[in-house]
C-alpha cells in the first residue's frame, strides 16, 4: 500500500524535478501520502471482510450440495 500511496502523492502533487530526486518532499505531498495511505488501509478493511464472508457463503453452499 505504501508504494501505491506514493505513486499517486507523486502523479498528483509532484514536480518533474522531483520525479529525479525522490528524497526532496514537500510538506503537501507529505499530508497527501497520509491521506491516501490512510484512505487506501481503510478500504481494504472494509472490503477484505465483505470479500471473506462471500467466500464462505459459496463454500458453504458447496458444501450442502456435495452432502445431498
Amino acid at each position: 500500500m505504501t508504494a501505491i500511496a506514493i505513486a499517486i502523492t507523486l502523479v498528483l502533487t509532484g514536480r518533474p524535478w522531483q520525479w529525479e530526486l525522490l528524497r526532496i518532499v514537500t510538506d503537501r505531498q507529505v499530508h497527501v501520502f497520509t491521506v491516501v495511505n490512510r484512505a487506501g488501509l481503510i478500504m481494504i478493511s472494509l472490503v477484505a471482510p465483505l470479500r471473506l464472508r462471500t467466500i464462505a457463503g459459496k463454500a458453504r453452499r458447496d458444501r450442502e450440495i456435495l452432502s445431498q
